[in-house]
């Protein structure tokens, strides 16, 4: 039950301002309080723990010095940072080392402290880290896109792919896959594997089918993961293939263990790289119109 010890408050009303469904009420010759007909809004987001000094704030399910934790003195560098993003980059070549389990925790744990939009815990994540479950999936993978040439040559199934994918997915698949279909790009039996790039671990983002900004949140934790992997010495890529194949596909979706209620969203491979880059990738800048006061060059 969230609460707050009024013998240790000291009403600076600080938590009023940063919880953002503002669902506490501020001391005004009354203590401060939670809305008890609010309290349903509370999304447990610590906000209001985490900017209180006095740790008098107690929200159900989270506890100080567990889910909120003192920060270490770090000074933001963005010359550093945009360094780190230029070193970064998508990793489709991996050696033959194996990735260790504890290096796995150390990306889902830092993929727990990425924002989300109204529930923390409504992305589930399967690591497969085993290199004979990817053997068995691959094939499976691979029959699942190259019948997508027989399937859009159907005008009936063309439409209903259209139709349950929408737009942009459509689109994708007609502009993107299907020319690398025709192409033999995603078949093994020429030994290359351009959809798993023979990675030695995956990891895979899924929710309850309905869940509510599942697809923004899946999104955003596999950015943290992204970033954790190269901060950690490794190689990952987004690979969104895999998703629709699970979604679509019921052998897939065993052979990852994914449950039938949950729809994939997300994934990327990861492992050590083979090769490294000697030089960065500067993309270009997107189109950007500024509405501001001040003129920007």
């Amino acid at each position: 039950m969230n609460s707050i010890n009024h013998d240790t408050c000291s009403s600076c009303n600080l938590c009023t301002e940063v919880c953002p469904a503002h669902i506490i009420i501020p001391s005004n010759g009354t203590p401060t309080a939670f809305d008890e007909n609010k309290l349903h809004l509370c999304i447990k987001c610590g906000q209001c723990m985490a900017i209180c000094a006095t740790n008098s704030i107690t929200i159900d399910g989270l506890e100080y010095g567990k889910d909120i934790v003192d920060l270490k003195e770090f000074a933001a560098d963005y010359d550093r940072f945009r360094c780190f993003l230029l070193q970064r980059r998508s990793v489709r070549n991996f050696s033959d080392v194996p990735v260790p389990n504890m290096v796995i925790e150390k990306i889902i744990d830092s993929v727990s402290l990425a924002p989300f939009g109204a529930d923390a815990s409504n992305i589930n994540i399967t690591v497969v880290n085993n290199k004979d479950i990817l053997a068995n999936a691959l094939p499976l993978l691979s029959n699942f896109y190259n019948n997508i040439e027989k399937w859009f040559k159907n005008p009936f199934i063309r439409y209903m792919i259209r139709r349950n994918a929408g737009e942009n997915s459509y689109r994708t698949l007609r502009d993107h896959i299907l020319p690398m279909v025709k192409i033999g790009h995603y078949d093994i039996k020429n030994g290359i594997d351009n959809i798993t790039r023979r990675a030695p671990s995956l990891i895979i983002f899924h929710s309850q089918k309905g869940t509510p900004e599942a697809i923004e949140d899946s999104h955003i934790k596999l950015t943290y993961a992204l970033l954790a992997t190269h901060a950690l010495g490794l190689g990952a890529t987004a690979i969104g293939l895999i998703p629709p194949a699970i979604n679509k596909d019921k052998k897939i979706r065993e052979v990852f263990q994914i449950p039938q209620s949950e729809v994939a969203l997300a994934s990327l491979i990861i492992g050590y790289p083979k090769y490294h880059l000697k030089k960065g990738v500067v993309r270009r800048r997107f189109n950007v119109n500024y509405l501001s006061n001040e003129t920007v060059k």
